[in-house]
């Protein structure tokens, strides 16, 4: 095994391997994947929790809906989402904008439109 300047590995290295239950078999290890100049992973060959083929996903929070926002929770880079108020829109992805007096929000919230003037006739 080698390595450029850039530090990437170059050669053939290893093989991943991944406790695998068989049906009513106890677990043990089957190979998965392998490294040869590139990661190769045999996702066919994976088994997860509860039985199922699905890769799971690996994320502190998943994308926002749009007309939503991002709230950071703590000191993390996760989020959760918010909707914003019914008179506003988002105007970034961490930022609800009141559309002000006159205004209303488009119904995907990605900007206002001016209200209809209505005059009212007191008889």
């Amino acid at each position: 095994m080698s390595r450029t300047e850039y530090s990437s590995a170059i050669g053939k290295f290893a093989y991943l391997e991944s406790w695998i239950a068989h049906g009513d078999k106890s677990p043990g290890r089957q190979v998965v994947g392998k490294w040869y100049n590139s990661l190769d992973i045999r996702t066919e060959e994976m088994v997860w929790a509860r039985g199922t083929k699905d890769i799971p996903i690996s994320a502190c929070s998943l994308p926002c809906e749009p007309g939503m926002i991002k709230k950071q929770q703590g000191d993390t880079c996760c989020w959760v989402c918010d909707q914003c108020e019914a008179y506003e829109y988002v105007y970034d992805e961490n930022t609800c904008m009141d559309c002000g007096p006159g205004l209303w929000p488009h119904p995907d919230k990605r900007g206002c439109y001016q209200l209809p003037i209505k005059h009212i006739r007191i008889v």
